[in-house]
């Protein structure tokens, strides 16, 4: 019990310090400080990596618990869509699945997401405020468009864009788990992701990307998911 007070005092203790550092970062700097006091707000028992161990794989909060019917959306293919095949299995192909890629996939792709009830659609992921190109998607119109009320896991990685994306979609919509890849520099990955906090998410899973330190997994669950899936808090610093 003792150890346990201890335990929680340490870590509560050091919220404002690692928000603090997190508030000094500057654009030019490396990712040391970033990582050094980066840690998770909340726990997940029964995490997994879905889609294998290479590029693709996703962390998830217990798949298994996945309601029927469920929504999920995927940002960003480039014919990798292990991770869409995989959570299918676990779901027993009980999810939706709607795909997006700024480029036209192979027709095996395509044969592969049709088997496993999903929907692709090819054009530039953007925000309303860069809806300049013909072939540009604003991702909360489509949700909006579709009913999607209720999102179960939404995952993105693309390229860069996540970092005027998300922060407009999190003003219309909040899916229980949100699976993101950053690709900017210390100071604007941590705008990014105090934003996703702010929206009443919980950081329960990181893994930095082998190709380059600005590259990393982040996966966030919702305060309203967070006993649907057998989360727990810790503490949040990412917005204070």
């Amino acid at each position: 019990m003792l150890t346990t007070t201890i335990s929680s005092y340490l870590y509560f203790g050091a919220l404002f310090v690692r928000n603090g550092i997190f508030n000094s970062l500057s654009p030019d700097e490396n990712f040391g400080r970033f990582y050094n006091v980066l840690a998770l707000e909340a726990i997940c028992p029964s995490k997994i990596r879905v889609g294998g161990l290479g590029d693709g794989g996703k962390w998830v909060c217990n798949p298994w618990k996945l309601a029927k019917n469920c929504v999920v959306y995927s940002l960003g293919l480039n014919d990798v869509v292990v991770f869409e095949e995989e959570l299918q299995k676990i779901a027993t192909n009980s999810c939706k699945i709607y795909g997006y890629d700024m480029k036209i996939q192979k027709p095996w792709t395509v044969s592969l997401y049709n088997a496993i009830n999903g929907e692709l659609r090819q054009g530039l992921v953007t925000s309303a405020g860069n809806h300049s190109f013909s072939n540009s998607i604003v991702i909360g119109e489509e949700v909006e468009e579709r009913g999607n009320h209720h999102i179960d896991v939404f995952k993105i990685d693309i390229e860069g864009s996540e970092a005027s994306v998300m922060p407009e979609f999190l003003n219309s919509t909040r899916p229980c788990q949100i699976l993101i890849e950053t690709h900017q520099n210390p100071q604007a990955t941590f705008r990014l992701l105090s934003t996703i906090s702010a929206a009443e998410y919980w950081l329960d899973s990181y893994e930095i990307n082998p190709g380059g330190f600005k590259f990393c997994e982040y996966s966030f669950i919702h305060e309203g998911c967070l006993a649907e899936f057998g989360a727990v808090k810790l503490a949040k610093y990412l917005a204070l």
